[in-house]
């Protein structure tokens, strides 16, 4: 989820990256398919 400026949040992401260790990480840019 983003946060109420829509802005990523980035610690949470990495929590997320450190518990669930997946093998692969995906970010577009420009914010698809919201931006």
């Amino acid at each position: 989820p983003r946060k109420p400026d829509f802005s990523l949040d980035i610690p949470g992401i990495i929590d997320v990256v450190e518990q669930e260790k997946p093998k692969c990480i995906f970010l577009t840019s420009p914010n698809n398919p919201d931006g």
